[in-house]
Order: structure tokens, then sequence, then C-alpha cells
């Protein structure tokens, strides 16, 4: 699984070079949801995917994030919940 660790690309999320290793672990262990498009012309990195992440892992890894908007609301709504209870204490 560490054999492509050393290989440097450029993360257009953050704007510079990273180590494949930091792409390979971004999602709590698991590689970021972007892996297959910045890595498709350097490795065979769909039959890295396919070789090291279960079904479900795979799942998990590109499933799509929810839309800022609703991103945003929701923070929001914690924020007036973490407030009521402050109020309440």
């Amino acid at each position: 699984m560490e054999q492509y660790d050393q290989l440097d690309g450029y993360c257009r999320m953050l704007g510079h070079y990273i180590p494949f290793r930091y792409c390979r672990t971004h999602q709590n262990g698991l590689p970021c949801k972007k892996i297959l498009d910045c890595y498709f012309e350097r490795i065979p990195i769909q039959d890295f995917i396919e070789t090291h992440y279960t079904d479900e892992e795979k799942k998990t890894i590109f499933q799509e994030s929810s839309p800022k908007m609703h991103s945003i609301i929701e923070l929001i709504e914690q924020a007036k919940r973490r407030g009521q209870q402050q109020t309440n204490s």
C-alpha cells in the first residue's frame, strides 16, 4: 500500500505539491475523494484503489459531499442549539 507514498503530486484543493501518502490517508485514513482525478496519469490508481480498499471503504471515499448551503445551514442550526443549551444552563 505504501509503494507510491514518496511520489509528489499537485493538489488542486490545497494549491501545492504534496506526497501521495497525504492523499492516501486524507479522510481519516482513507484516500481523498479526488485521488483518481489527481493520479490517473501517473500511476495505476484505479487498480490501487481496487486492490487496497473494500467496497464499503470505496463508498465512503467517493460519496458525494453535501452541498455547501446544506452544510452552512447545519452549522447555523448547531450554533443555535449550543446557544440555547448555554442559556438553559
